[in-house]
């Protein structure tokens, strides 16, 4: 009967395991090893016999004595390493010739418990690089490696570095004497902290780049028993769909559990994180980033654990992680409107981990090959825009001093830095602007964001707006004010008005069902009159209102007596003079509240002089 061995590959992209966390873990006591009765442990005269060993392949010296010489069906085996066998050997003879004077014996892979009918391993190792690498403990107690990474193929790069470290929990049940399955699990506890830049460009689908970085690394882990062999590749991620134009990156420290389990003769995986609080993200990027789909790039850490150093015995994680993006927008560094075409444009970004794992079906006595991803998900999701948003406008035009002033409450989280401030235009032209203010997080800026403009001249049309700068390029935001000082402003809207038209809807977000909009002609009976001291009187829906008028630029800021309350209507919910002449005057008013929103374009014609 052919029998079956486990193994539960562990793979920690970062973690510590409890019972509680993976099943219920086997627990057995320490038994002395049983071999089958076809198992031939190589004596020390066998092993001195060997001439050459090329994979699985055995010379021996034909004065090998009869008694040695291995027979087809057995199964050859060592744990001890020598200079033809420095893996030890794990194999069951298939064929024996006799060529040139010495003896060969070919092998293929053979599964554990056929070796074995009693063999209990619990061991933790930790794994640290076989070759000189400078290998330090840290903290958590691994021992982390540090490696350049170098990347670059076609229209992608990776730089930066990635420190690594891993340790190593194996557990292994043969029992076939007790007519038991095999059970077990190899546990890979990693930490892996990176600190990278990606540059990537494609126009439609970029078909994912795998390359390795720098040579594989072999790990050492001293058992008993048997032999296993791990090492370390480390290869360049990168895979975009979309048109995509990305210089950023991250800095990450990330810790998961991941496993595979053999039991009851089924394959199944696991990841958990590590609840450590230690877990961190942070994004960097510049701004030349255009974002019309998404893209992934990173590294993939790339474990094998060969049994013998057999290329056809071995169990495989390779956790991927790194920068994950997803956003719909398209910069053109040189476009001067770029504000008002990207104003709401944002993005989705995170580290993204993913983790595949295998087992090779020689491992089982009838076992199928394993292959899956155990682990696919996205951590640190971060929702951040292009640009911020300016609101809250509250703009004063003080006609006698020659000046304005403005400020707004800047808002969103951004992608990356920028600085911001107020500008004033003359045309197309900037006449001058405030001194520009870091902002990045809506959290660390201190709002308002203001600006004032003195030594103004009469007649000139200005525009007044914000402005978003990233390193020296100057991008003019919204919302966007336009005003003249004129004499003859007040004179023009000095007299009485009478509504013609009005166009609007209310907004209440919490009972939508009084939501209404509208756009009518309409005949009211009073007017709107406006007195050259200042005073103005309402009387449109038939209650007498009075009160002062005081307009600044296009800006009509009025103080009303309502049955002796006063209520002011200035700063940001000023009514705006959208046109102002001889024989027409249309005002623009919209305020904005926690439940509410309103907004009102009334059209007057004038009555009276």
């Amino acid at each position: 009967m052919e029998r079956k061995l486990f193994i539960f590959f562990f793979v920690l992209f970062i973690c510590s395991c409890s019972k509680e966390e993976t099943g219920d873990i086997e627990e057995s006591d320490s038994v002395e090893t049983v071999f089958s009765e076809n198992t031939v442990v190589l004596n020390e005269r066998q092993i001195n016999a060997i001439v050459t060993v090329d994979g699985a392949v055995l010379s021996f010296e034909n004065t090998i004595e009869g008694k040695d010489l291995p027979s087809i069906g057995q199964i050859l085996f060592t744990s001890e390493k020598s200079k033809h066998l420095p893996y030890g050997f794990l194999g069951r003879v298939t064929q024996i010739t006799e060529e040139a004077g010495r003896y060969k014996v070919e092998t293929e892979p053979a599964p554990l418990d056929a070796v074995f009918d009693r063999l209990v391993i619990k061991e933790s190792v930790d794994l640290v690089p076989a070759t000189r690498v400078s290998a330090q403990k840290d903290e958590d107690g691994f021992f982390c490696i540090e490696q350049p990474i170098t990347f670059e193929q076609n229209s992608a790069s990776i730089t930066g570095t990635a420190s690594l470290g891993f340790k190593l929990d194996i557990h292994i049940d043969i029992d076939n004497l007790a007519h038991k399955s095999p059970y077990g699990y190899i546990i890979l506890q990693s930490k892996v902290l990176g600190d990278m830049n990606f540059s990537l460009s494609a126009k439609e689908h970029l078909e994912l780049v795998r390359y390795p970085i720098g040579n594989e690394m072999p790990l050492s882990a001293s058992l008993s028993n048997i032999i296993i062999t791990p090492v370390l590749q480390l290869y360049g991620i990168v895979e975009g769909e979309g048109e995509i134009s990305v210089d950023a990156g991250i800095n990450y420290t990330k810790k998961t559990i991941s496993a595979i389990e053999y039991k009851d003769g089924i394959w199944s995986g696991n990841v958990r994180d590590w609840d450590s609080g230690n877990d961190d993200f942070g994004l960097k990027t510049s701004a030349d980033i255009s974002l019309n789909g998404g893209f992934f790039a990173g590294i993939a850490a790339a474990i094998e654990l060969r049994l013998f150093n057999n290329e056809n015995m071995k169990i495989a994680i390779e956790p991927k992680f790194g920068l994950n993006e997803t956003g719909n927008f398209v910069v053109d560094l040189s476009d001067t409107d770029l504000f008002r075409k990207n104003k709401d444009s944002k993005i989705k970004a995170g580290l993204g981990v993913k983790i595949e794992a295998m087992a090779d079906a020689h491992i089982l006595g009838k076992g199928t090959a394993f292959r899956a991803t155990i682990f696919d998900k996205l951590f640190f999701e971060k929702e951040s825009y292009l640009f911020p948003v300016f609101e809250n406008k509250n703009v004063e035009v003080d006609k006698d001093r020659k000046s304005v002033s403005v400020n707004y409450s800047v808002k969103h989280d951004l992608l990356f830095g920028a600085e911001v401030g107020v500008a004033l235009y003359k045309g197309d032209q900037v006449d001058s602007y405030s001194k520009p203010v870091n902002y990045f997080l809506n959290e660390d800026f201190s709002n308002p964001l203001t600006g004032s403009f003195d030594n103004l001249q009469d007649d000139i049309e200005y525009t007044l707006c914000p402005y978003v700068m990233w390193g020296n390029i100057f991008y003019p935001g919204e919302p966007r004010h336009t005003f003249t000082l004129k004499t003859e402003e007040n004179n023009n809207l000095i007299g009485s008005w009478k509504m013609i038209h009005s166009q609007g809807y209310y907004h209440d977000f919490s009972n939508p069902e009084y939501n209404e909009e509208w756009d009518e002609d309409v005949s009211a009976d009073g007017a709107l009159s406006f007195k050259e001291n200042g005073i103005f009187e309402d009387t449109l829906y038939g209650v007498i209102a009075r009160g002062n008028w005081v307009l600044n630029g296009n800006q009509l800021s009025l103080t009303i007596t309502w049955a002796d309350d006063p209520e002011n209507i200035g700063g940001s919910n000023s009514p705006v003079i959208l046109e102002l002449n001889e024989s027409t005057l249309v005002l623009e008013y919209h305020r904005k509240g926690s439940d509410y929103e309103e907004y009102d374009k009334t059209t007057f014609i004038r009555i009276t002089q």
